[in-house]
C-alpha cells in the first residue's frame, strides 16, 4: 500500500529543484514546493507532514482548473473572431444597375405613331450584360420567314394596338441553330393558331416553337424577353423586328 501511494505522487507531481517527497516511517517528508505537470506555475504547500494522496488530489484540481481556464479563454477568442468576420461579410442589397424608366400612356402613343407605318422596333432596355430586353415593335402586313425556338429566353407580348396571328407549340420542322440556343425552321407542325388583339397578353416559355404573322394586319406590341444569362457584347446594328 505504501509503495502504491509513492507511485501516485510520483506520477501526478513533479519535484522542484532537488527537493522531493521521501517516505519516513509511517509518514512522508515533503519538499517546500510542488509544481504541476503542465509546468504553467508552482503551488506552495504548507510545511510539515502531508498525506501524499491529498497532495496529489490538490495538485490535480489545480491542473484541471488551469486547463479549464485556458479552454474558456480560447473559446472566447474564437467567438470574438467569428463575430468580427461576420460583421465584415454581412450581405447587403445591390445598388440599382440602371435608371428607372417610366412611360406614360401619352409617351407610348407618341412612340407608336413614330414607328408607323413601317416595320420598326424601338429598344427601351437591353444590350450587353443585361438579362432583360424591352422593346416597342410595330409590324404591318408581314410574316416572319421562319418559326423559332429560344433555348435560353422567355418571350412576353403585350398588344398595344391591332391584331396578329400566332402559331404556338407543336414541332419545329428541320430546325437549324443559327447561333447558340437560337433555332429556326421553315414551319411548325401540330401547333395551335391564336388570334391576338389590343390588350391581350401572351407568354411564350423558352423551348416553345412559335411564329407570328400580320398578313393584311397592322400590329403594335410591347416585347419583353427574359434571358437565362446576361447577354454577350454584340456589334451595334440596327434593331430588327423579332418574330
Amino acid at each position: 500500500m505504501e509503495i502504491e501511494r509513492q507511485d501516485v505522487i510520483r506520477n501526478l507531481c513533479l519535484p522542484l529543484g532537488s527537493s522531493q517527497y521521501h517516505p519516513r516511517g509511517s509518514g512522508w517528508v515533503r519538499s517546500s514546493e510542488v509544481t504541476v505537470k503542465s509546468e504553467l506555475r508552482t503551488h506552495p504547500l504548507p510545511r510539515g507532514g502531508t498525506d501524499p494522496i491529498q497532495v496529489a488530489r490538490a495538485t490535480r484540481g489545480v491542473e484541471l482548473t488551469l486547463i479549464l481556464n485556458k479552454s474558456l479563454i480560447t473559446s472566447a477568442i474564437v467567438f470574438l473572431a467569428v463575430l468580427h468576420v461576420t460583421a465584415q461579410t454581412e450581405k447587403k442589397p445591390i445598388r440599382p444597375i440602371r435608371d428607372v424608366i417610366v412611360m406614360h400612356a401619352q409617351s407610348l402613343s407618341d412612340l407608336q405613331k413614330k414607328l408607323q407605318p413601317s416595320n420598326k422596333v424601338e429598344e427601351l432596355i437591353g444590350g450587353a450584360g443585361m438579362e432583360l430586353r424591352v422593346a416597342i415593335q410595330h409590324e404591318n402586313n408581314t410574316t416572319a420567314a421562319n418559326a423559332e425556338i429560344h433555348d435560353a429566353s422567355d418571350d412576353v407580348y403585350y398588344v398595344l394596338d391591332g391584331t396578329a396571328t400566332l402559331t404556338l407549340g407543336g414541332t419545329l420542322e428541320s430546325p437549324k441553330e443559327i447561333e447558340p440556343g437560337e433555332w429556326r425552321g421553315p414551319r411548325i407542325t401540330g401547333g395551335q393558331k391564336v388570334e391576338i388583339a389590343k390588350g391581350d397578353l401572351v407568354v411564350v416559355p423558352r423551348g416553345t416553337p412559335h411564329h407570328r404573322s400580320t398578313t393584311n394586319q397592322d400590329f403594335t406590341m410591347i416585347l419583353i424577353k427574359v434571358f437565362a444569362d446576361p447577354r454577350p457584347a454584340t456589334s451595334t446594328a440596327p434593331a430588327k423586328p423579332t418574330p
